[in-house]
């Protein structure tokens, strides 16, 4: 029987003991006549890995076209057999138990590799840009850690690479202690240290993050083509790449010789110079599906339990548009990993002011991601509006953002009892003269930690929104201005510097909401900021 693979290509039908249907998944691009002299695994499987718990795992890798290939787990007397199909790929599945000590999983062919101190836990992607990959020791509780971290804590990291077509993912599994805590994820390494002290087995972390990547570099080009709204920004990304040798050339020759003149003119007067304008080529982490292609593509479909997402700094400005990349993203990542609706939790954009307090680049982030995760299965959002630092684009609570992950996770994926994961969430409005009542989800009762209610905005017929004032009644709030006779619709956390600390009984705030269905800010704006100076440029 013959297969298709993910890239189209062809395999043979693997012969398992017992019989399972085994898929050919391409890892890389490679040439289907080339011959590999010896059994290969990519490094995701390595020593130190974390495979998933009563699970049918899969393992995949490479080697001679036709050559039988064994797998076997220490923690079993089973014994998997597959054939490498005439591309030399090959995938098996093989099952896991619910919890084990230190093992060995043993991949056989014309050579034998021995992958040692394999535990079985729970796996979780961490996916996203700098908040995600972020480390522990710029955080500001690295030193508040204890010395003796759990040694059943694992963490993979993609190497951060990026390329324009689909290659083999870099790393290697690394077991968390005190040498090596500072370098990891803060977000991930709290996830996982909470996820551990309440599930009590080990947990993996896979960290695929790239500072400044954007949410088209996460999308493979093929689902990207597909998007009948996006196709004009790869049209128009590739003739800008066919350009950049005359666009590079003109930059030397205009914007960077004046810069020199400007430099010169400065020290002459003891001043300090302009920054040195960036080049027109684009950013590789920015390019459409290049971090897909170098950090993501080569691990799937490693067996996951569900996936971490912290990113959208890098598309602010562009809040419709990311309204509709974000479930496409899901969507496509879901259907390569062909388990289900994996759960898929958001942490949301940290306040932060990059213009003018006012401003809507990264609020409409942030309501693109809460109303994204209102009509997306299993997906949910972990708010991050009481850690930010309107000054830094970096916030260093990151331990409170993992905690809020755990909370998430136990509440939605494993059931445990407790509190809820969930903050406040807007559930009726109620017109009351020049007052508008709030009801609200996931609240017993509302709690306010500053002097004043803050975040609000009401605004009658003319559309215009106008700062209110706000009191909390019970689980409800009432909303007034002045200024707004007869409000019709509400705005909450709708603003760059808007700040949440309005939280429910179990300590989570408010998610930003809207009444209306006024236009997006960011309707008609859809091309990143490179390709709007390129195309300035053109004209």
């Amino acid at each position: 029987m013959i297969l298709k693979n993910r890239a189209g290509l062809v395999g043979i039908k693997a012969k398992l003991k017992p019989v399972h249907l085994g898929c050919i998944f391409i890892c890389f691009l490679i040439s289907s006549t080339f011959s590999f002299a010896s059994v290969k695994l990519p490094d995701i499987f390595s020593d130190h890995m974390l495979l998933q718990r009563s699970s049918e795992v899969n393992i995949w890798g490479w080697a001679n076209p036709s050559e039988k290939i064994s797998v076997r787990g220490t923690w079993s007397q089973q014994i998997y057999t597959t054939s490498a199909g005439e591309d030399g790929k090959w995938m098996i599945k093989i099952k896991t138990p619910e919890s084990g000590q230190s093992q060995e999983l043993v991949v056989s062919g014309e050579n034998e590799i021995r992958i040692k101190d394999v535990l079985i836990g729970e796996v979780w992607l961490c996916s996203g840009q700098s908040n995600m990959v972020w480390p522990m020791e710029r955080t500001d509780e690295y030193k508040l850690e204890p010395k003796n971290v759990n040694r059943e804590l694992r963490y993979f990291e993609a190497k951060k690479l990026t390329s324009p077509n689909t290659t083999e993912v870099e790393g290697r599994w690394i077991v968390v202690n005190q040498k090596t805590l500072g370098q990891l994820s803060a977000v991930g390494y709290h996830f996982s240290k909470n996820l551990n002290r309440s599930l009590q087995c080990p947990i993996g972390i896979i960290v695929n993050a790239y500072g400044g990547s954007t949410i088209e570099s996460w999308i493979s080009r093929e689902v990207l083509e597909k998007q009948s709204f996006f196709r004009p920004v790869l049209q128009d990304f590739d003739r800008m790449l066919k350009d950049m040798d005359s666009l590079m050339l003109k930059h030397e020759n205009t914007v960077i010789k004046d810069w020199n003149k400007q430099v010169t003119e400065s020290n002459k007067k003891g001043v300090e110079p302009p920054t040195k304008p960036r080049n027109p080529e684009p950013t590789n982490q920015h390019r459409p599906s290049h971090c897909y292609n170098a950090m993501l593509y080569g691990i799937i479909p490693y067996t996951i339990k569900g996936i971490l997402w912290y990113q959208g700094e890098s598309n602010a400005g562009r809040g419709k548009q990311y309204e509709q990349l974000l479930p496409i993203l899901i969507n496509s990542w879901r259907k390569e990993w062909d388990q289900g609706d994996l759960p898929f939790y958001i942490a949301l954009l940290a306040p932060h002011v990059s213009q003018q307090p006012m401003d809507m680049h990264k609020a409409e982030i942030r309501l693109a991601q809460v109303e994204v995760a209102n009509r997306t299965n299993n997906c949910e959002i972990i708010s991050t509006m009481d850690v930010g630092n309107l000054t830094d684009i970096h916030p260093r609570k990151k331990q409170l953002v993992g905690e809020r992950f755990t909370k998430m996770a136990l509440g939605e994926v494993y059931k445990t009892k407790g509190s809820s994961p969930h903050g406040p969430k807007l559930s009726k409005m109620q017109l009351q003269g020049d007052h508008v009542k709030l009801s609200f989800d996931h609240a017993k009762k509302l709690i306010c930690t500053s002097d004043t209610l803050k975040g609000f905005q009401i605004a009658g017929l003319d559309g215009i929104y106008r700062m209110a004032e706000a009191t909390i009644y019970g689980k409800t709030i009432k909303v007034f201005s002045a200024e707004v006779k007869k409000p019709l619709n509400v705005r909450f956390a709708l603003y760059d510097a808007a700040e949440v600390f309005v939280y429910n009984e179990s300590n989570i705030p408010m998610l930003p909401f809207r009444t209306d269905s006024f236009e997006w800010q960011s309707e008609s704006n859809f091309l990143p900021p490179y390709l709007r100076e390129y195309l300035y440029d053109k004209e």
